[in-house]
């Protein structure tokens, strides 16, 4: 009887999705072009990115921390998958017939 094990390729892609993002809070949205624009995003990127510094610091090594903590359920159920596999392929040698050894 074949049994489908769980599949941890979704969680995989959707780590692969939310990876690209861990870091992308506090990023300043760029401005158009032109010369007032330029000397405002001089002035406020550098403003900003020390005012909100803290704030962002704490979300992006959680953002990490998450990640991290997804790799580890990712391989967790890996290794289930292989255990799994083993434990069907032990019990499926314990129900072959054992084969006897014929005297003369």
């Amino acid at each position: 009887m074949d049994i489908a094990l769980p599949d941890p390729e979704p969680l995989g892609h959707a780590r692969d999705a939310a990876f690209g993002k861990v870091a992308a809070i506090g990023t300043v949205n760029p401005r158009s072009g032109g010369v007032l624009n330029s000397l405002v995003a001089v002035v406020e990127a550098p403003a900003c990115a020390r005012a909100w510094t803290g704030t962002w610091r704490e979300q992006v090594e959680f953002n990490r921390k998450s990640m991290v903590c997804i790799d580890a359920a990712i391989e967790a159920m890996a290794d289930f998958n292989r255990a799994l596999v083993a434990l069907g392929n032990r019990i499926a040698e314990q129900d072959k017939p054992a084969r006897r050894i014929g005297r003369s």
